[in-house]
Parts: structure tokens; C-alpha cells; sequence
């Protein structure tokens, strides 16, 4: 089927989505091609989403002290001593976060899968698609 198919009262399909395999109808009249009963199509697939997040600063730290001596008796000297110091530092940081699954399904006929064998259907008139498609909720207007 395809475009959009009514399903129940407010479901619609889309396309397939996923397509598990194509029988391929042989050219030719008479000629058909079958999948028997019984038969399995396995699918794995697998995804991978990294995010990696980076920065860095400087900080920088000023500090010193000025200090005021006297020395004597009433009378005498005052020694002023002065000093600063900076202090910087740096850092980088990085932070990687990696998420990766898999998923593996298998498809197996309860029946027999047949193109026609009609004149009707040759070729790739005739091929059948095998596919699944989400269901999503319909708007009603």
C-alpha cells in the first residue's frame, strides 16, 4: 500500500518505513519467484551518538601587603615594605559521552509469499515490497 492508509478511526500509515526485503518478480509470463513458509529475514541495525563538550579558564590572584615599621623611641624611622603577588592559573576540561545500541529482528512467513505468475504482473509490475510503517495519530478537523 502506498501513501496514507485509514486505520481504525484516527491512525494513519506512511509508506514503509522500514522495508525487511523485495521479492523480485522475474520477467517473462509464467514466471513468478516465492518466499516459502517458514523462511526468516534477520535485520540488524546500529546507531552511535557521541557529544563532546570542551572549555577552559584563567584565573588570576592578586594579593601582597604593605607593612609600615618604626623603630625607635619617640623619635626614629619608619620603614615602609611593600610587595604583590600574582598567581594565575589555567585549566582545559573536556568531557566525551558515548551512547551506542543495536537492534536485531527476524522476520518469518507463517505462509507462502508469491509474485503473480500472470501477464498482468511482469517484471517490476509484479515485485512485492515487505515493510512496516509506525502508526501516528490523525488529526481530526
Amino acid at each position: 500500500v502506498l501513501g496514507g492508509k485509514p486505520y481504525g478511526d484516527n491512525f494513519v500509515t506512511t509508506g514503509p518505513t522500514e522495508t525487511i526485503m523485495i521479492l523480485r518478480d522475474p520477467p517473462g509470463t509464467g514466471s513468478s519467484a516465492s518466499f516459502e513458509k517458514g523462511m526468516s529475514v534477520s535485520t540488524t541495525k546500529s546507531h552511535e551518538v557521541t557529544n563532546e563538550q570542551s572549555g577552559s579558564a584563567n584565573v588570576k590572584f592578586q594579593f601582597g601587603a604593605e607593612v609600615k615599621i618604626f623603630a625607635g623611641i619617640g623619635v626614629g624611622t619608619i620603614t615602609e615594605t611593600e610587595f604583590d603577588h600574582n598567581l594565575t592559573v589555567g585549566f582545559e576540561h573536556s568531557t566525551t559521552w558515548v551512547s551506542s545500541n543495536e537492534t536485531s529482528s527476524t522476520t518469518t512467513t507463517t505462509e507462502t509469499w508469491s509474485t503473480s505468475d500472470g501477464s498482468d504482473f511482469v517484471g517490476a509490475d509484479g515485485d512485492v515490497f515487505v515493510g512496516y510503517a509506525n502508526r501516528q495519530r490523525s488529526k481530526r478537523t
